[in-house]
């Protein structure tokens, strides 16, 4: 195709001379090379078309820059299914690159993939000195030796104002800041690791909320023993080592594990990505080191390991939410029963990326039953309690469930409304590991009542206890889109406020009842939370659904942490109202108005 593409342009452009008027795109080769078609050459341009610097704190870099290059056809969708195969015959996830990796010594130390942060935009140029790759519109750089604190001390990445990169839809990416950091790489891995997903046997009782007439009755009819009734389904999902361990299906390599890490990808549905991202961000190697050797060299070096259980018995797993559009992947071999149908989730009804909110699957046999529906939430419940059976998993003491953007999304509400009994552990005297939950910069978050961060009422002199204090800017932060705390009171919105967004608390954004966004699987467990028998649905006592001081207990007793990004500062969409109005104008004040709601609730609590 490559071949022909340069013959044809070669024909239309006449012996070396050059067109005035040419198209703008990008032609993807095998390797996931992104070949600049303009300005147009007799030649393709072997420019490397790379993504814009990160958008989220490098707490959670890895996870936060996931992605892939151009898809080649301005407005297509990225191919996140076909593996990207290296010259050494090994492959790197969908939409990343190959990067030959060398050793501290300059020996070569194999492949390893470097991802971006965006579905929408490409991978960036690989850095062979000291590792890792560059955003799109970046160049590497070295350490500048100058000495001092900074990014600069370490190998890091510069604008290049010679390179003008675009994403999917022909619009320019950004490069607005001078600096920053590299993207780590993760280990290649053989191709059938990428190709064939693993499959989680889910079981009937994971979708019993929805057959819960007469206290579940009509559950406990469709089942012969009483137990979890017959397995329905599989839930997709790549790992670093080997299919989950099941009482069905042990994994005897599993008995050692201490920690599992659960990455939750976004809306780009890129399973494989987040497995390398979150193996590129764990410590590797162990012990202390040399004192001559800096720590990025020592990472640098330890980042080419690819990705398989560390030394200390981490295992990472990276469940995909399926969409209709993914095609029918071929199962792993390990997996049990292959015979099962995956279990998929609309990614346009009658939301966009409805996995992240709890949404029920498409319809799957349920046994010689009625069709049954499942939700992303009860599969991961059924992910969890996987990992949280002693007998398959004897020596873990921690999971870690993490998700960047629409899988922070997934991740906040899925605290909020899940009862499996795996994230009430506590400190972990019951035999059960801790579970730790990770959102990272959400777009928007379920509120727990129905007060927001709202301008200060007339008369109001900022005394009353409600207002918080955001920490000084650091230098070069865009501040234009954080509002001043001291100008914002928690209230509810007034009358005038309401007429311009009354369902500014409906699920997801809040816990009212929302007929365009059913959520059965929420409204059951939060409705049992507060004693009801399930029968209710979201918001029918109104104010929140009548359960939000029951709600607002348990998420406070939960280990979850919110990262935001310093630069996430982007204006995001219609301010008003729609799906995320009174939240905040960016990913950055959302996340801390949000998280100043619930120090507020706290202080009232107590």
């Amino acid at each position: 195709a490559t071949q022909e593409f340069t013959k044809k342009r070669q024909a239309s452009q006449g012996d070396g001379e050059r067109s005035p008027v040419c198209g703008r795109g990008t032609l993807e080769t095998r390797t996931g090379t992104a070949l600049e078609l303009c300005p147009p050459l007799t030649k393709p341009s072997r420019k490397l078309m790379s993504p814009p610097t990160t958008t989220t704190g490098l707490a959670l870099l890895a996870l936060a820059c996931l992605v892939r290059p151009s898809s080649g056809v301005p407005g297509d969708p990225p191919d996140i299914v076909t593996p990207v195969t290296c010259g050494d015959g090994t492959s790197c996830p969908a939409n990343t690159r190959c990067c030959g990796a060398a050793g501290l010594d300059g020996s070569a130390a194999g492949t390893s993939c470097l991802m971006s942060w965006s579905s929408r935009v490409p991978t960036g140029p690989c850095c062979g000195d000291q590792g890792g790759g560059c955003a799109a519109g970046y160049r590497c750089e070295g350490p500048s030796g100058s000495g001092g604190p900074g990014l600069e001390q370490e190998p890091h990445c510069r604008v290049d104002p010679s390179v003008h990169p675009v994403d999917n839809r022909g619009r320019p990416v950004d490069q607005s800041h001078e600096l920053a950091p590299r993207y780590e790489t993760c280990g290649s891995l053989p191709a059938a690791a990428l190709e064939r997903p693993h499959g989680l046997a889910v079981p009937l009782r994971a979708a019993a909320y929805n057959f819960d007439g007469e206290d579940g009755k009509e559950f406990a009819g469709m089942t012969s023993d009483g137990g979890d009734g017959p397995l329905i389904a599989n839930l997709a999902y790549f790992s670093s080592g080997g299919a989950v361990s099941t009482s069905g299906s042990p994994n005897a390599s599993h008995s050692s594990v201490r920690t599992a890490i659960v990455g939750v990808h976004g809306s780009g549905r890129d399973a494989s990505s987040y497995l390398c991202a979150l193996t590129a961000a764990l410590p590797r190697g162990g012990g202390g080191r040399p004192s001559r050797v800096p720590a990025w060299e020592e990472e640098a070096e330890s980042r080419r390991l690819g990705p398989s259980p560390s030394p200390d018995g981490t295992l990472v797993v990276a469940p995909w939410f399926l969409a209709p559009a993914d095609g029918d992947p071929h199962a792993s071999s390990e997996t049990s029963r292959d015979d099962l149908p995956w279990l998929r989730w609309s990614d346009t009804e009658p939301i966009a990326h409805t996995f992240r909110y709890g949404a029920e699957s498409l319809g799957v046999p349920a046994g010689g039953g009625p069709t049954a529906s499942v939700s992303s939430f009860a599969a991961m419940d059924a992910l969890l309690e996987a990992l949280c059976d002693r007998s398959s998993y004897p020596s873990l003491e921690t999971i870690v469930v993490a998700g960047h953007s629409a899988g922070g999304q997934f991740v906040h509400r899925y605290g909020v409304s899940s009862s499996s009994p795996c994230l009430d552990s506590g400190d972990g005297n019951d035999g059960r590991p801790r579970v730790r939950l990770v959102a990272a910069n959400p777009r928007s978050f379920a509120y727990l009542d129905g007060r927001r961060w709202l301008p200060r009422t007339e008369g109001r002199d900022g005394s009353d206890g409600d207002a918080e204090e955001r920490p000084d800017a650091r230098d070069g932060e865009d501040e234009t889109t954080l509002s001043p705390f001291d100008e914002l009171e928690l209230r509810l919105p007034n009358a005038e406020e309401l007429d311009d967004c009354g369902g500014y608390n409906r699920y997801e954004w809040g816990l009212d009842a929302n007929p365009d966004v059913p959520a059965p699987y929420v409204s059951h467990n939060l409705a049992r939370l507060s004693g009801g028998t399930g029968g209710r649905r979201l918001g029918d006592a109104g104010g929140g659904g009548g359960y939000d001081d029951e709600a607002f207990c348990r998420y406070a007793l939960r280990d979850v942490v919110y990262l935001s990004g310093e630069r996430d500062v982007k204006r995001l969409g219609n301010q008003i109202c729609h799906e995320d109005g009174y939240q905040g104008p960016s990913r950055r004040e959302r996340s801390e108005r949000f998280f100043a709601s619930l120090q507020a609730r706290g202080r009232e609590a107590a």
